[in-house]
């Protein structure tokens, strides 16, 4: 019964019946009545002989290559790019919605602007379908391959944050796409879906053991750290995934300098990922801009976020006993 399943859902009778006939004896061809294909059965039964063999097959070999890495790169270059883009503008769009429902403004035009903004996303990503159809014959494994790809980049955008995740984990995705796409484009009547399942699972294998090996590790230790610094010094962070990697600083209440520059420093080494979102100063002129940022910061801090790329606050390091600082 597994087998049934098996050949049913995974493999295909087409298949089997096709690498059958490929690898009888004999020359002719198969014509499917359902896709309207025909198949021309002496492949692989006419090698090349002589001194030219090596070189086709290495010739072949690279062309083959080539063709995998100019499908990697396309795919993940569009999707990251529709990614990141749609992820920005929703991103600004909240911003711009709670400010207008704090304020009582009408919220239709907002609305209907990032409305009409998303539907540009549309045809990109039927655009990228399409081109994916060029190089599969069968549009359901295109489908699939895509949408492996979106999984794999949502994981790198959300959940890839240490150091050890972002220098391996495009390696071995790369790995694993380049070798399905090398048995793929290698095997004209192959057993495509099987190949595509074990990609599949071996790239669900990946992300779950960089996101329990190395990102669950390092988020608990930023979180013990935060917590470190909130009882010894009265710092309040909040860590938002709005604009990732970010730490905004709402409201400092400092009594010892010396006290909060050595904690921070001990938590900073304990933890990369605090490290690695530490403010930048902003070079701020004037003493009444400065008072003005830092009452309307105070007031609503969604307001001092002004990078909408890099999505940094600036703090100004502490002077005084009664000073606060955002």
């Amino acid at each position: 019964r597994w087998q049934q399943l098996l050949i049913n859902s995974i493999v295909g009778y087409d298949t089997i019946l096709t690498n059958s006939l490929v690898n009888s004896p004999g020359q002719g061809y198969l014509y499917n009545f359902q896709t309207k294909e025909l198949y021309d059965l002496s492949y692989g039964h006419e090698p090349p002989t002589g001194p030219t063999r090596f070189g086709d097959y290495f010739v072949t070999k690279c062309g083959v290559l080539l063709m995998s890495l100019f499908v990697f790169f396309t795919t993940t270059m569009s999707v990251s790019f529709t990614l990141r883009e749609t992820q920005s503008r929703m991103l600004r769009f909240t911003v711009q919605l709670q400010h207008h429902a704090r304020h009582q403004l009408p919220t239709f035009q907002l609305i209907f602007v990032h409305v009409i903004e998303s539907l540009v996303f549309v045809p990109i990503m039927i655009g990228i379908l399409f081109f994916l159809f060029e190089f599969y014959d069968d549009q359901l494994l295109a489908f699939l391959v895509l949408t492996l790809v979106w999984l794999c980049e949502l994981f790198t955008m959300i959940s890839v944050r240490t150091s050890i995740s972002m220098q391996f984990f495009p390696r071995f995705f790369l790995l694993y796409f380049l070798v399905f796409h090398i048995y793929f484009f290698s095997y004209t009547y192959g057993f495509s879906y099987l190949a595509f399942s074990a990609t599949a699972a071996f790239m669900q294998h990946l992300i779950l053991y960089f996101w329990n090996r190395f990102e669950v590790p390092a988020l608990q230790r930023f979180i013990r750290s935060r917590a470190h610094i909130h009882q010894q010094t009265g710092v309040q962070i909040t860590s938002s995934t709005i604009y990732t990697s970010t730490l905004h600083i709402a409201r400092v209440n400092v009594r010892d300098p010396g006290t909060m520059n050595d904690d921070v420093g001990a938590a900073r080494e304990a933890d990369p990922l605090l490290a690695q979102a530490e403010p930048t100063r902003n070079q701020q002129e004037g003493g009444q801009q400065l008072n003005e940022n830092a009452e309307a910061a105070a007031t609503d801090p969604l307001q001092d976020v002004r990078d909408h790329h890099h999505g940094q606050d600036y703090a100004e390091p502490p002077r005084n006993e009664n000073e606060q600082v955002t």
